[in-house]
């Protein structure tokens, strides 16, 4: 095992292990699965990847700006993002699993800028709307041009185009 594997490992276990404990009491959403890894769900923009591409293209400032949207469609890349943000993302892996919940890593260049979390309501007919979105620690992120509010946008819209059932 390289030391980058070493590393990676060692992140993720502390994830898991601060999950358990969160608190000092033994979360709900314990992890009683023996192999973690394989806990996933569906994601549309993988799914529907080529339309994606072509509805990002269409919006010049994303492009400028370096943005990119790298869905987060497991229990490790969610470990892995709330780790690298310093954030709670974990905490709704249950409700990803389940279908409710999607979170996305938004980088500009290559870098991590935010999270994007959308969430999907059964009092508001099953339609994806904004959850959260959060730069590192939860802080707010800058907007000044509106771009990144129009990338959230052609997220929740291009769920809700393809999202037709409470669990795609």
């Amino acid at each position: 095992m390289r030391m980058s594997e070493i590393a990676s490992e060692l992140v993720r276990a502390l994830a898991y292990r601060a999950l358990r404990t969160r608190k000092g009491a033994a979360h709900p959403d314990t992890l009683a699965v023996r192999n973690r890894s394989t806990i996933n769900w569906p994601c549309l923009i993988a799914k529907h990847h080529a339309l994606w591409e072509e509805v990002i293209a269409d919006h010049t400032p994303i492009h400028e700006q370096g943005l990119a949207v790298l869905p987060l469609n497991s229990l490790d890349a969610l470990a892995a993002e709330g780790l690298a943000m310093h954030h709670c993302l974990l905490d709704y892996w249950a409700d990803a699993e389940r279908g409710s919940f999607r979170a996305f890593s938004v980088r500009r260049f290559g870098e991590r800028l935010a999270t994007l979390g959308i969430w999907r309501s059964a009092e508001d007919r099953g339609m994806w709307s904004l959850h959260e979105f959060v730069g590192k620690r939860n802080a707010a992120v800058l907007d000044d041009d509106r771009t990144l509010s129009a990338l959230i946008g052609i997220v929740t819209g291009f769920y809700n185009y393809f999202g037709a059932s409470v669990v795609e």
